[in-house]
């Protein structure tokens, strides 16, 4: 699959972000448009994060929290934590 252009992609994590914030989504794959944009991304973030579509908040666990000690972080946390994810990737 071709790279769509940079302001394909971007306007594709716009929609995602937009749909996450309104919490008509949960996981930023399945806020992703049905378009090549969408597409590409999801494979690109699939391929960055692994198979999983909960892998952020498996990173998140291990990361931030310590979960050995039943420690998790909230829904809104984790909406909160894919919003940055996105942000950041807005950014690059």
């Amino acid at each position: 699959m071709n790279r769509p252009s940079t302001e394909e992609i971007k306007h594709a994590l716009r929609y995602a972000r937009h749909r996450i914030s309104t919490r008509k989504e949960k996981f930023i794959c399945l806020a992703l448009p049905s378009n090549s944009a969408g597409e590409w991304l999801r494979n690109y973030i699939m391929q960055s994060m692994g198979c999983s579509a909960s892998n952020l908040d498996f990173w998140v666990w291990g990361k931030v929290y310590d979960c050995r000690y039943g420690t998790y972080p909230s829904l809104e946390q984790m909406r909160l934590y894919r919003l940055r994810w996105i942000d950041w990737m807005l950014d690059q």
